[in-house]
């Protein structure tokens, strides 16, 4: 699981929202759960989860000194759950392969701000790929660009930023070239994400663009062969 939604006081996405699906599904632990970043509305939903045992191991960017990372890693503590961090590597579930396009110890890696450090996971499932980039905008998408430029290549794209301008740039784009692009977005959100530029520069590259603005929850599906759309809504 990448990523967990927003929890408030007044809502909680890990328990009111993936608690039931994975009852619904019949899973009791995910194996692998990966915050891209310690913005809230990325993994805030992560602490009722890893409260209740829901999680068997937990990947998150390098720790620094910020309280809000000073609180996640001693709630991890207390919790005695197994974690990881984002670093240049690979490594396999089972027939699938997992790779991390981060570098923590690089000098101008290091400067970059908490969104440009999210991180970046690419999945290689058969012949289908999928590249989750979190929030980063266009410093990190240059340094991707410049390190990683032969690996980014992927059938789908979870837009950085939720569609942000701050996003999305050009080169990234056609270095990714994605048949499908995600874009979570919350229905007339404040940030009037996506933005029109963005959903330009991909129609420009004749990608599929899926919103949650406009269909809800976005279901893709691969046999490691092809993806295909689950189509979730009764008519």
């Amino acid at each position: 699981m990448i990523d967990a939604g927003e929890a408030n006081p007044y809502f909680d996405n890990g328990e009111k929202v993936i608690t039931p699906l994975l009852d619904n599904l019949g899973i009791d632990k995910i194996d692998y759960g990966f915050i891209s970043h310690l913005d809230l509305d990325h993994y805030g939903g992560f602490v009722s989860l890893i409260y209740n045992d829901r999680i068997k191991e937990v990947y998150r960017p390098l720790p620094d000194s910020s309280s809000k990372s000073l609180r996640l890693e001693k709630f991890l503590q207390l919790k005695k759950i197994k974690t990881g961090f984002y670093n240049k590597s690979d490594f396999n579930i089972d027939n699938t392969k997992l790779y991390f396009l981060n570098e923590p110890n690089n000098i101008a890696y290091s400067k970059f701000s908490g969104n440009d450090k999210s991180g970046v996971i690419k999945i290689v499932y058969g012949k289908t790929s999928f590249l989750f980039v979190g929030d980063c905008e266009y410093p990190a998408e240059y340094f991707l660009s410049n390190n990683f430029r032969n690996v980014l290549d992927s059938d789908v794209l979870k837009v950085g930023h939720h569609g942000s301008p701050t996003a999305s740039s050009e080169i990234f784009i056609s270095l990714v070239s994605p048949k499908i692009s995600l874009v979570s977005s919350g229905i007339k959100n404040k940030f009037k994400h996506p933005a029109e530029s963005v959903i330009a520069a991909l129609n420009n590259i004749n990608s599929k663009v899926l919103r949650t603005d406009k269909l809800g929850a976005v279901l893709l599906q691969s046999d490691g062969k092809e993806i295909k759309q689950i189509e979730w809504k009764e008519n």
